[in-house]
């Protein structure tokens, strides 16, 4: 008997399936921890993803369930961005320094002035360092869940 082939398109849907799964939950954890900060500060915990809904549209800050779930797929698909091409590099566990890097490279991408002065993070009513904590959070989670994820699958590599 020959030995199997590997099928590179299934490799590839399924680093994809593990990026979305860990941006979500790296948004999720970066959106805990918004809601969480305006809690504590006494303020409503919808202001976050109500703010994150007005970055679309002024007209969408009064729901705060469009911003959550903005923020939720575009964490997925930020996942998704970063797991398709390193995939066999975030399995191998050394990845949560790059991936505090990226928590700071969204912070800082999110303070560069876009057109008319504005700069993206800035309707955020919280301060700036909650928001890098945020980002951190996210980092976090997108350098440490691929690992851990395939540990616990106990997979040296991708089914093929």
């Amino acid at each position: 008997m020959e030995p199997a082939k590997r099928n590179p398109w299934k490799n590839l849907a399924i680093e994809a399936a593990v990026g979305v799964e860990t941006g979500v939950l790296a948004g999720l954890a970066s959106l805990s921890w918004l809601v969480l900060h305006c809690a504590m500060k006494g303020r409503p915990a919808w202001v976050a993803p109500a703010e994150i809904a007005a970055l679309v549209r002024h007209d969408l800050a009064n729901r705060p369930f469009f911003g959550l779930a903005m923020h939720i797929v575009a964490s997925g698909f930020l996942g998704a961005l970063l797991c398709v091409p390193a995939g066999r590099w975030l399995r191998s566990g050394r990845t949560l320094l790059p991936g505090l890097m990226t928590g700071v490279g969204i912070y800082v991408a999110g303070n560069l002035p876009l057109a008319g002065g504005r700069r993206l993070l800035v309707p955020m009513p919280l301060p700036d360092w909650s928001i890098l904590v945020a980002c951190l959070a996210f980092g976090v989670v997108l350098g440490a869940y691929p690992a851990l994820l395939h540990e616990a699958l106990g997979n040296a590599e991708p089914p093929g």
